[in-house]
């Protein structure tokens, strides 16, 4: 190599040797060719020509990408045009004039436009969960340089280029196909000017080292789908008054309020520490501060203002399930449940299964295909004015919700609305602060903090066992109010963990068998005119068997009324006939009943009696005694 193997001896008329700058570019290691392209510049420097190195360089590296695009595409470009946009950077652009007056062809034929104002690919997006590819679009109209983010099918096709209209674009029927033209010129003669960036539709975990929207290096390639709640995820106000006032809340130690605070922090621990999403539940009556405790639990990451972060229940489950595979691993704030209590006719079940199931269902698409498949690993909070648990519910809903029932008001006089209106000008700082405390910790680290906490739930519950899928997301709970009280808030307030373990479903009491039972007997107590002979719907009838009353429920009937009570009538008999609960004929769980001239197979189910319920001391029953 004639110039490289001698650069220090290199004068500056050198530099202006074509021949230099072949034998650089012959270099085919990318690394190897960097440290030639470093020591160059230091010589052109000594000799006063370090712009004119770095200008020829600039032009020689384009003519050799516009050589390579012309001869991968087969397209023979008439010119070497570059782009001219006032203020923003110079691409290659083959045949196209492009200025502050538009993008056109000017030929013998007359002008081809393709765009009346500015418009040029930035930066190219490969998404981190389906390696799909978009591409980030800048134009300027009406004196505005504006940016959208756009599928690559999207400015690939003629009819579908269209879209970009409703961005403000001026593209119509006449240009589309010109337009779509001019972009794909531009993406191919910039293939190393054009930078390829990774990017995400979700918020959360990209992996143990990068949180979105905190990560520097990841763009959110989703904000014109959901733009309220993108820009909201932010940070507004003072850190340090945000602080102050959420410690002067914390400093009442009432335990409602510090666990629902606790459980927003802990919705980005459900990743780490490998668990399911769970539902807490707040409920009290009208005023006891509901509202604005979720709207300060929502300040943790984002605008608790009406219409930004925090949702309506009357959504659609298709809304919450994108909502919620874009939160991921931010909280779901879901206010006053009780406007859609009638549509689930007071049974949540279907809905908290939705929620706590991480993912989306199957949907195909127009290609006779599925959809990728949105999920999710988050807490889920939600308020309303009674408890959503309730008989009906099934045990396996039941065992994804922390109901918390506020005991006492939260705030008082005009602490409501003087949070309310604080919060909303002061957030988006602890989540942040928060991220960044599990980003120093580690994964492993928050996960054995975890673990100890189901121990000690475990071992305070020795008498008492209480469901693992309850144990695991209130461990999570306690680790996260342990690191926002030991590095965030230091002021020694912690969640009263004998509280919080009373709070649990215990084994015993999750058994939907026996709740069915119960439900059975007191709706066959309550109906008992329907039992009768004389009644023209009966269901059947009642009689006492060796001292114990037995129900012979019709089967048709008894299933209806199991099916309207949310139970499963097969798993139920099975159930019953294990305890004993049931005289059938052999071989099955029903038993052949004669009414007048006419049979019919009944359930013959024992109903409860006073030996079955808890002893009683009727002393306490004796006011004053």
């Amino acid at each position: 190599m004639k110039y490289l193997n001698c650069i220090a001896s290199l004068d500056k008329n050198s530099f202006c040797e074509d021949e230099l700058y072949e034998e650089l570019m012959l270099i085919e290691s990318d690394y190897e060719r960097a440290c030639y392209e470093e020591e160059l510049s230091k010589q052109a420097k000594l000799c006063d020509v370090l712009g004119k190195f770095k200008s020829r360089l600039s032009a020689f590296k384009r003519d050799i990408r516009r050589e390579k695009a012309l001869k991968n595409t087969a397209v023979q470009l008439k010119n070497d045009n570059v782009t001219d946009f006032t203020g923003e950077p110079q691409l290659a652009c083959g045949i196209w004039t492009a200025n502050d007056s538009g993008i056109a062809v000017y030929s013998e034929k007359g002008i081809i436009e393709a765009c009346k104002h500015p418009i040029y690919p930035t930066r190219i997006l490969i998404n981190a969960e389906t390696n799909l590819c978009k591409i980030e679009l800048r134009f300027k109209v009406r004196g505005q340089w504006r940016t959208c983010i756009e599928e690559k099918e999207t400015i690939s096709s003629a009819s579908k280029i269209l879209t970009l209209a409703n961005k403000g674009v001026q593209v119509n029927s006449e240009n589309a196909r010109n337009l779509v033209k001019y972009l794909a010129d531009v993406e191919a003669l910039n293939e190393y000017d054009i930078t390829e960036v990774v990017s995400t539709s979700r918020f959360g975990w990209i992996n143990e080292k990068c949180f979105m929207p905190y990560g520097n290096n990841i763009i959110f390639d989703n904000e014109q789908n959901l733009k309220s709640l993108f820009e909201s995820i932010k940070s507004v106000g003072s850190r340090d008054e945000w602080y102050d006032m959420i410690k002067k809340l914390r400093s009442k130690k009432q335990f409602e309020f510090l666990i629902y605070m606790a459980a927003s922090f802990a919705s980005v621990l459900v990743e780490p520490c490998g668990a399911l999403p769970f539902v807490v539940a707040m409920y009290g009556g009208s005023g006891c501060g509901k509202t604005v405790t979720m709207m300060i639990a929502t300040s943790v990451w984002a605008d608790p203002s009406e219409g930004k972060y925090i949702t309506g229940s009357k959504g659609t489950s298709t809304a919450a399930e994108i909502r919620l595979s874009t939160l991921n691993n931010l909280p779901l704030m879901v206010d006053d449940l009780a406007q859609i209590q009638a549509q689930y006719d007071g049974d949540f079940s279907s809905l908290i299964y939705e929620w706590c199931n991480g993912k989306s269902k199957d949907r195909s698409n127009k290609a006779l295909g599925l959809n990728s498949i949105g999920s999710w690993r988050n807490a889920i909070l939600v308020n309303s004015e009674h408890s959503i648990l309730n008989d009906c519910i099934q045990g396996g809903a039941a065992n994804r919700v922390i109901d918390v029932e506020v005991a006492e008001k939260m705030l008082v006089n005009n602490e409501g609305n003087e949070y309310a209106e604080f919060v909303k000008k002061n957030y988006g700082y602890a989540g942040y602060d928060f991220v960044n405390l599990i980003l120093n910790m580690g994964f492993d680290e928050v996960k054995k903090i975890q673990k100890q906490y189901s121990e000690v739930i475990r071992k305070m519950s020795a008498d008492d066992e209480k469901e693992e899928k309850q144990i695991l997301p209130m461990s999570i709970i306690l680790t996260a109010d342990e690191l926002i009280e030991k590095y965030l808030f230091k002021d020694e307030i912690r969640i009263d963990i004998s509280k919080s373990v009373s709070m649990l479903r215990s084994v015993n009491s999750d058994n939907e068998q026996q709740r069915a039972y119960d439900c059975i007997c007191d709706i066959c107590m309550i109906n008992n005119y329907k039992f009768r002979d004389d009644e023209k719907e009966r269901w059947g009838s009642k009689e006492l068997i060796d001292g114990q009353l037995y129900v012979y429920f019709i089967s048709t009937s008894f299933k209806k009324v199991m099916k309207s009570e949310g139970f499963d009538h097969k798993v139920f008999l099975s159930w019953a006939n294990k305890q004993g609960l049931l005289k059938t004929n052999p071989g099955r769980n029903t038993i052949v009943k004669r009414y007048g001239e006419e049979t019919s197979r009944c359930i013959c189910l024992r109903l409860r009696s006073e030996s079955d319920l808890p002893e009683v001391n009727n002393d306490d029953d004796i006011p004053f005694n």
